[in-house]
């Protein structure tokens, strides 16, 4: 037997509830009558527990109770926000289960109009929404039966304009008002229709009436009075109002006191006695989310409803791109929405808000203040609106770093803005812009050896190559690169691209062209300055480029391949065809070399480096660096002996003890530190590093 996919409208009251569901071949909301009722609608909002898994809700909760068999739970709807938990028989219950049972146990009323059934989407109605209602419902969907992505939470006041606005078109040609009237009390339901823009815009504006016709007047009131009264509201309620339609709900209109205020509701307008306009309403809008792409006629305002949309603006490769943070006409308890993005010559995100009945837009400008320390386009933000009304948007930004290159800060900022009433500042000027990523599933990084740096963009890439360009090689290009780009980037146009480069032979400049046309995260600028050093490297002796290339090791802590590489450099140096080497060039690579020994502790050997290195480069910092090897070695003699061999002042000897001193205090004459004292040393004598 095949299972009917049911759309359903559900409209949860306190001491009553109702269901509809959509009734596809006659284009329309059926009512559900509860069990063993002649046509009643009405199910009582009451639980009774039997056992453990066993509950009874309605009229059989309510029957069961008259026979003695338990006590009956009701309430769980009433202070929701406020009061999560109830007291019942003896017991707390939390109030979002006994809601979830409840809908669980009513919604099997359907068994009795399908055999096998499925609920495809649902919207359940309440009288006011609130964010927790609404989490917590989505939460609990799976206990009754509806996949949290087929659930709609909405307010009474939006039932009621999907009700109406899903009626026939001759019915809203002009505005359209409801009159409810139960036991508390009587109110006025106005929506206004404008259709000066498609789709129509349809706005809800409520009235209460209790002050005039009190619930209580039901049962105290005669016809006659209650009929006057009623006209007297509605020659001030209809009073210069064009409506095409009024509809009456609640049991207050059941009875037959309408005489004269009969006649003032159906003077040129249609009216309509419907008591179930909530379900029925949740149902249309249910009906019109699974067919959404099909049907945009009108946009329904009310306090549930943002009234526009917000957008931020970017650029992702070489495209200007919108992300949308929140369509006009979304529930404003529904937006949960995150964005990630990476700041460019700015400190400052701009919201463009579109109103989406005036079409006017403004720009909100969001400030960061106090950004990270770090160079330009480092920082990542990832940014996430709600709102706490239907005006009142709460935007949190977070600092997420830059990948493996810069670790978040873990700074946050807050801003609390209302999008109706923000004043635009005329004066403001945006600049920079926003560099939007692709969003991935995987996050797995490609590692660099070289420099121990994970990265896990192309944004960061991008960002690595320009910043390490003499730690990049044409190696750096090879398939291992190329196949990370291809699966986990999702990029595989760039993929292909390398790879057609790497066949033709293309030049290590013209594959770091690519990257960064490609990318578009660098400007115009910046890729010119990258040229220019690209140009560079391609006219460098290939000692020069090794020489480079040992420095980045010591840079990245890789002393021993630093070591080895500068050996490399100093062989070629001494080859006949090295001729053109100057002796200034020779002295720095000694200088660096003896950097490294410092680093891992080799300290006669950083000495006999320097000293090599002042030999050729006469720079007073080596013949420093020198003296504070031997000082750190322990050889006091040689210090001595080096301060005779190169008739060093006094002067100069008391300013190099005087820094080393400062270091290495706790050091005492004529003694090694030992390895944790000696790099303490180092971190302060800053003239040991790379020249």
């Amino acid at each position: 037997m095949e299972n009917k996919k049911l759309i359903i409208g559900y409209d949860l009251g306190s001491r009553y509830s109702k269901i509809s569901w959509f009734n596809e071949k006659e284009n329309t909301a059926e009512n559900v009558c509860v069990i063993g009722s002649e046509g009643t609608t009405q199910i009582p909002s009451v639980l009774l527990r039997i056992s453990e898994d066993t509950w009874l809700c309605g009229q059989a909760a309510v029957d069961a109770a008259a026979a003695g068999k338990g006590t009956l739970i009701s309430g769980f709807t009433d202070r929701y926000e406020t009061e999560p938990q109830i007291r019942a028989d003896g017991e707390v219950y939390e109030k979002k289960t006994l809601i979830a049972v409840y809908l669980r146990e009513s919604l099997k009323m359907l068994e009795t109009y399908f055999e096998v059934y499925a609920i495809a989407y649902m919207t359940i109605s309440i009288r006011e929404v609130s964010k927790k209602i609404m989490q917590d419902m989505t939460q609990m969907s799976y206990m009754f039966g509806v996949s949290k992505d087929c659930l709609r939470i909405q307010s009474h006041i939006a039932s009621y304009e999907y009700f109406a606005m899903c009626q026939k078109k001759e019915l809203w040609n002009h505005d359209v008002g409801m009159f409810l009237y139960d036991e508390d009390g009587l109110n006025y339901y106005h929506l206004f229709i404008s259709k000066k823009r498609q789709p129509a815009v349809v706005r809800a504006q409520s009235y209460q009436l209790k002050m005039y016709m009190s619930g209580e007047m039901l049962d105290k009131e005669s016809p006659v009075d209650l009929d006057r009264k009623f006209l007297d509201v509605l020659n001030e309620i209809l009073s210069q109002k064009i409506i095409s339609t009024i509809y009456l709900s609640g049991k207050g209109f059941q009875g037959t006191w309408m005489n004269e205020s009969k006649r003032k509701l159906c003077s040129g307008r249609k009216v309509f006695y419907e008591d179930n306009i909530y379900a029925a309403g949740a149902c249309y809008r249910s009906w019109l989310d699974v067919n959404k792409n099909q049907f945009k006629y009108f946009i329904a305002v009310n306090d549930d409803i943002v009234p526009a949309s917000i957008y931020i603006k970017g650029s992702r490769m070489k495209e200007i791109v919108r992300h949308e943070l929140t369509s006009g006409g979304s529930s404003w308890y529904s937006i949960d929405h995150t964005e990630r993005f990476i700041l460019d010559g700015t400190d400052t995100v701009v919201f463009r808000v579109r109103d989406f009945v005036t079409n006017v837009e403004k720009m909100i400008p969001l400030t960061l203040e106090g950004l990270p320390d770090r160079p330009d386009k480092t920082v990542t933000i990832s940014l996430n609106v709600q709102f706490e009304n239907a005006n009142i948007c709460c935007v949190t930004m977070r600092d997420e770093g830059f990948g493996g290159i810069f670790p978040s800060t873990k700074r946050v900022w807050k801003k609390r803005i209302n999008v109706a009433e923000y004043e635009c500042d005329k004066n403001f000027k945006e600049h920079g812009r926003l560099i939007f990523g692709k969003e991935l599933n995987d996050k797995v990084p490609y590692y660099f050896n070289f420099t121990n740096t994970k990265i896990y963009s192309l944004e960061e890439l991008c960002y690595y190559v320009y910043n390490n360009i003499y730690a990049v090689t044409m190696d750096t290009f090879g398939e291992e690169l190329f196949y990370w780009i291809d699966k986990t980037l999702m990029e595989p146009a760039l993929a292909k691209g390398f790879k057609n480069l790497k066949k033709t032979g293309a030049s290590f400049k013209m594959m770091v062209q690519h990257l960064m046309s490609y990318a578009d995260y660098y400007s115009h600028e910046e890729c010119v300055r990258l040229n220019d050093v690209l140009d560079e490297i391609e006219h460098q002796n290939p000692i020069e480029i090794r020489k480079i290339q040992a420095d980045n090791l010591v840079r990245y802590c890789r002393y021993m391949d630093a070591i080895s590489g500068y050996m490399t450099v100093i062989g070629q140096m001494e080859q006949a065809d090295a001729s053109d080497i100057t002796n200034q060039f020779k002295g720095n690579v000694y200088h660096n070399l003896g950097a490294a020994y410092m680093r891992v502790m080799n300290f006669e050997s950083a000495a006999s480096s320097y000293k090599r290195a002042y030999s050729l480069n006469k720079n007073t910092e080596s013949l420093k660096c020198y003296l504070w090897a031997l000082k750190m070695d322990g050889d006091e003699s040689g210090f001595f002996d080096a301060a005779s061999e190169y008739h060093l002042s006094e002067n100069f000897i008391e300013e190099v003890l005087k820094i080393y001193d400062k270091t290495a205090g706790s050091v005492s004459m004529g003694q090694r530190p030992d390895n944790n004292e000696a790099v303490k040393v180092l971190k302060r004598l800053k003239s040991v590093y790379r020249n």
